[in-house]
C-alpha cells in the first residue's frame, strides 16, 4: 500500500516533489527510541531557522545525533532526522526568507491516515511551506501526536516560538463509515483549533473550505467527534500561548481524490494559504 501510494505521488507531483518525496519514504523505523536529551536540539534547531544551513551547524547536529542535509540547493530545502533512525521523526526547513508562506505542516500519522505523507509533501512543495514534520513510524509504534518530549513536538515548540503569528496545519484521516455520528460521516474535511475554543483562522479556514464547495465542519460546533482534544503537540503549543494551531481530519475518499485531481489539489492548497 505504502509503494502504490508513493508512485501515485511521484505521478502527481513534479520532479522536484519527486525528489522530496522520495527523502521522505525512505526515512522509515520500526521502532521508537526515547531522546533523553532535547536541550541541544532545541538550540540547533532554532540556528537552523533562523540563519539557514552552514557545515558548522551540520556538524554540530551530527554531534547531537541528528543528521542535517541539503535536500535541494537551489530551493533551499534542508531535512533533519536522527543518524540512526529510531522513530523520532523527520524534518524539512525551507531556509530562503522569500518563502511563499511562513506556514508549518504536520504529518503525525503518515503510515496509518493513508495518503496524508504524499499530500503534506506535495503541499510544501506547490505552497512553498516554511517548516514540515513528518513521522517516521507507525502510530502503533509510537503515536506522535499524543507523546510528549519527542524530538517531533520539539520542533513545533522551536517553530512557533520563532513563528508566532503564523499557523501549524497539522493533517489527519478519517473514514466516514467508521464515525459515530452522522454528522461527522456526512463531511469530507473537520477542522478545529484542538480545542473546545475555536479560533478565528479555524473558522476562517472553515469558509475557506465551504466556498470550495466541500462538505466542511468546524468542531465543536458542527460536529462532536474527532476534535483532536487530546493532542499533545497542541496542549503543549497551548501552553507557551501559541494559537496558530489548527488540526485538519480528512475523510478517506477525500483524500483519494486530493492525490488523483490536480486541480482539487492546488484548491485545497490555495485555501491553507
Amino acid at each position: 500500500m505504502v509503494r502504490k501510494v508513493l508512485m501515485t505521488a511521484l505521478t502527481l507531483f513534479s520532479l522536484h516533489a519527486q525528489t522530496l518525496s522520495q527523502s521522505l519514504y525512505e526515512i522509515t523505523s520500526s521502532y521508537y527510541e526515547q531522546r533523553t536529551e532535547l536541550v541541544k536540539a532545541e538550540a540547533l534547531m532554532t540556528d537552523l531557522f533562523q540563519n539557514g544551513y552552514s557545515d558548522p551547524l551540520r556538524a554540530a547536529f551530527s554531534d547531537a545525533g541528528l543528521n542535517l542535509s541539503i535536500i535541494d540547493k537551489k530551493r533551499g530545502i534542508v531535512r533533519l532526522c536522527a543518524l540512526e533512525e529510531s522513530g523520532e521523526g523527520v524534518f524539512y526547513v525551507r531556509t530562503f526568507a522569500d518563502a511563499k508562506t511562513k506556514d508549518m505542516l504536520s504529518i503525525p500519522h503518515r503510515f496509518h491516515d493513508i495518503r496524508t505523507g504524499p499530500i503534506g509533501i506535495g503541499l510544501f512543495q506547490k505552497s512553498a511551506y516554511r517548516a514540515a514534520a513528518f513521522n517516521t513510524a507507525h502510530r502503533d509504534v509510537v503515536d506522535m501526536a499524543h507523546t510528549g518530549q519527542t524530538l517531533f513536538e520539539l520542533f513545533h515548540k522551536v517553530y512557533a516560538r520563532l513563528y508566532s503569528h503564523e499557523s501549524i496545519f497539522q493533517l489527519h484521516g478519517f473514514s466516514a463509515k467508521n464515525r459515530q455520528s452522522e454528522s461527522a460521516a456526512s463531511l469530507q474535511i473537520i477542522v478545529s483549533s484542538a480545542s473546545m475554543t475555536p479560533s478565528y483562522k479555524a473558522e476562517e479556514l472553515v469558509l475557506k473550505f465551504a466556498a470550495q464547495k466541500w462538505e466542511a465542519g468546524l468542531f465543536p460546533r458542527d460536529v462532536n467527534e474527532l476534535g483532536g482534544t487530546t493532542n499533545t503537540t497542541a496542549k503543549m503549543l497551548a501552553e507557551t500561548g501559541y494559537d496558530g494551531f489548527i488540526h485538519i481530519e480528512l475523510e478517506s475518499e477525500f483524500r483519494k481524490t486530493l492525490m488523483s485531481d490536480k486541480n482539487v489539489f492546488r484548491r485545497f492548497g490555495g485555501a491553507l494559504r
